[in-house]
């Protein structure tokens, strides 16, 4: 599509895509965890690493257009904050740990359905964070004098160019720590076998950065809903765990036809505006051909809206990081 080069930003994703497809032919079908090869073609072939296939190539691919200036830096930290809002607003990022995602990509991943924002978390994006958050420590630990990029060449070297085979996760666990200098087992028990808070300050700050949270201490109103309207029809295409609508038996496919015997089209967040938490609606829907009437108290929710905002007074320290991490 050539109107994508009109845009510096649509032209910025598209050169991401391209760094993403290319930088496989190191990570992935060289650099890969010994499930992904050699292959057994006569069975299914399982992996909890897709995070660092999939998600280790997420970062290098924005990573790679910064270093050589096709993005910028202010761009590039924009793209890793993107995927800090994608996943923290995703429920089943609380769910699902990452090497689950991993390993169930073949029946979930691709496999899409109206509760899977509630279920799973997204191994691309996910794996893309923890890249991101190795490379910060990788490089803090060793005093700017090692990166992630030292763990891809030894992967690379010792496991593709010596030993001809893939890596098991013990072994990528154990290249890691001979480069940062110290055990990992935390890092993996916390973020790759279970889904706990990414401790985001501990990382940031290393770099002289603070992710602030815009919407921290607000609260939004809403049913906790996605729809679509379709013909003067507005139906429910998925329900927000622990939202109202979740609460009180909103289901997918149900059509809203009337709150509080207001007739809703396409005008549904128009109307919700003006209510607050503690209003009670009353939700009239079709389902499957019989009308119901729900009662749902509005509840405040709290969403995250991330910013990645330089310290004012950072140390020589967290200088010498952000210069080696960013390269200015």
């Amino acid at each position: 599509n050539r109107s994508l080069y009109k845009n510096e930003i649509q032209y910025g994703n598209f050169l991401g895509l391209v760094s993403h497809e290319y930088f496989h032919l190191w990570n992935v079908k060289r650099i890969r965890p010994i499930e992904l090869g050699p292959f057994d073609y006569d069975n299914e072939n399982y992996t909890t690493m897709l995070w660092i296939s999939e998600g280790f190539t997420s970062y290098y691919d924005d990573y790679i257009c910064q270093r050589a200036g096709l993005i910028s830096s202010d761009r590039f930290l924009d793209l890793m904050v993107s995927n800090i809002n994608s996943i923290e607003n995703m429920p089943g990022n609380k769910v699902q740990p990452v090497s689950e995602a991993s390993f169930d990509a073949w029946i979930k991943y691709y496999r899409t359905n109206e509760n899977t924002h509630n279920t799973n978390t997204n191994y691309y994006s996910k794996g893309a964070i923890l890249a991101m958050l190795l490379d910060l420590e990788i490089i803090s630990a060793s005093k700017g004098t090692k990166s992630l990029d030292d763990l891809m060449r030894v992967l690379y070297q010792k496991y593709y160019k010596k030993l001809g085979r893939g890596f098991s996760e013990a072994e990528f666990q154990k290249e890691l720590e001979n480069i940062v200098g110290k055990k990992m087992d935390g890092f993996f028990r916390q973020y790759v076998h279970s889904a706990e808070a990414i401790d985001y300050p501990y990382y940031f700050e290393k770099a002289g950065f603070k992710l602030n949270n815009l919407k921290l201490g607000k609260k939004d109103v809403g049913l906790g809903i996605g729809t679509s309207t379709k013909d003067g029809k507005t139906v429910i295409t998925s329900v927000l765990r622990n939202g109202p609508a979740w609460k009180y038996g909103l289901n997918v496919n149900d059509e809203l036809e009337a709150i509080d015997g207001y007739k809703i089209a396409s005008d549904l967040n128009q109307f919700l505006s003006a209510k607050q938490a503690g209003d009670t609606l009353k939700i009239m829907v079709n389902r499957d051909g019989f009308l119901r009437e729900i009662s749902l108290i509005l509840e405040p929710y709290s969403s995250s809206s991330f910013r990645l905002e330089a310290l004012p007074n950072p140390t020589d320290e967290q200088m010498a990081v952000m210069r080696k991490w960013l390269g200015n």
